[in-house]
């Protein structure tokens, strides 16, 4: 386990005198809201230091109180928020990603040098599909990801630095994998804690392909362990998980819980020199392991506690399944369903 003290000399020296543009999907409240104001915080002894950052979510009202905060932490830094009605819904994506790039594109020296996703729901019972064909919950945990990062990769690509993109949900969780049915329509497969394992498989398969074309950018996937947030309130919730949740959350805050600041400064770790683009040649630091078991590849899989997931993990799994071309598979099935709900279509994939 990474120190957390460590972790925070690591984030003061990485964005110490570095311009910055970040944009933060889901950065409205719960783990997105505590990367945004550590983000913040980081740059609030930096007057001369251009600080950029793009807010992504629902709710204003959410979003008027993190940019507050956000600007009483870091005045000079310029901070926006750029409203989202449905982000399951890939249409929803495309309109958020066109307002980002004609904002960005209208600053000097357009680019992007860090994307966080954190969009996601607690959703149980039985698949609740879009009017485009997608899964609710596996949208928001992986496609919709993946059509922001594809989006913006031009000015990700434009980052003199490495950008580094990162999606924080399930990594390492991999469990059950059907690959007849990678968007689980059907009732047997489907189950939250199925979305999570697609979710994961999918990441990691999309992040590799998307490391291996795009040698500027990295790509990490990263489980937040258990970090109390609004989400768990939610009272569209069952009121039996949150009876169960507010007792966990009563044994577990003092023993194994991450506190909000760690959390934000965990997430912030990871756009750091440890996990680097394929193509970087910035050997001064030592580098992560990626998801291929390569050092620096570019991809990579990390656990709450900011180590990267076990090899044994990951070594068990994937080495057969590139074998088998799931890769691919995995990404002419991503690509098939953006294809079909550009024209109009209904995914059915």
């Amino acid at each position: 386990m990474v120190a957390i003290e460590a972790i925070r000399k690591t984030n003061a020296d990485n964005f110490t005198n570095r311009p910055f543009v970040a944009v933060f999907v889901g950065g409205t409240q719960g783990i997105g809201r505590y990367a945004v104001e550590a983000f913040a915080g980081l740059y609030s002894t930096q007057p001369e230091t251009s600080l950029r950052v793009y807010v992504v979510g629902r709710r204003k009202s959410s979003a008027d109180e993190v940019l507050n905060s956000c600007r009483a932490r870091c005045p000079h830094g310029e901070f926006t928020f750029v409203q989202a009605a449905n982000l399951a819904l890939i249409e929803d994506v495309d309109a958020v990603t066109t307002t980002i790039s004609q904002l960005e594109n209208e600053k000097p020296h357009p680019r992007i040098d860090l994307l966080v996703q954190t969009q996601a729901q607690i959703l149980f019972g039985a698949r609740k599909e879009t009017k485009e064909g997608l899964d609710q919950l596996l949208s928001l945990v992986y496609y919709s990801r993946i059509r922001f990062i594809a989006r913006l990769l031009p000015l990700l690509e434009a980052s003199t630095h490495g950008a580094r993109v990162i999606s924080i949900d399930a990594a390492g969780m991999e469990a059950n994998l059907f690959r007849e049915d990678l968007s689980l329509r059907a009732p047997s497969h489907y189950s939250y804690r199925n979305v999570k394992s697609h979710g994961a498989y999918m990441t990691t398969m999309a992040f590799e392909h998307l490391a291996s074309q795009h040698e500027s950018v990295a790509f990490v996937y990263m489980s937040p362990g258990m970090v109390f947030g609004p989400s768990y309130r939610d009272p569209t919730l069952p009121w039996w998980f949150k009876m169960c949740l507010g007792v966990l959350e009563l044994l577990l805050r003092w023993w194994v819980a991450i506190p909000p600041e760690e959390s934000g400064q965990r997430t912030l770790f990871l756009a750091g020199r440890a996990f680097p683009p394929a193509g970087s040649k910035n050997n001064s630091v030592q580098r992560a392991k990626g998801t291929d078991g390569a050092t620096g590849s570019g991809c990579y899989a990390v656990g709450s506690s900011c180590d990267v997931v076990e090899e044994k993990k990951h070594g068990a799994l994937y080495p057969k399944l590139r074998n088998e071309g799931f890769q691919q598979e995995v990404w002419a099935h991503t690509m098939k369903a953006f294809e079909d709900i550009e024209v109009g279509q209904r995914f059915i994939g």
